[in-house]
């Protein structure tokens, strides 16, 4: 569904630290391709970030966005 290196943004997330914030794609998730392994690099308001890598499956609700 999201193939590694895509960009993505976060539009809802159950962790409200994680809406919003954009990053690229790391690896899928076996059991919820909807649901990456990302790393962040930016946060909500588009400004540059410390990478941070996050598995999104561990979260319970998630919607992403490709970034063409």
């Amino acid at each position: 569904l999201y193939p590694m290196g895509a960009h993505i943004n976060i539009k809802k997330c159950s962790n409200p630290q994680f809406t919003g914030c954009g990053g690229i794609v790391i690896a899928n998730s076996p059991l919820d391709p909807k649901k990456p392994t990302v790393i962040l690099t930016h946060d909500h308001r588009g400004g540059a970030i410390q990478p941070k890598r996050v598995v999104l499956a561990r979260e319970e609700l998630v919607e992403l966005e490709l970034v063409l």
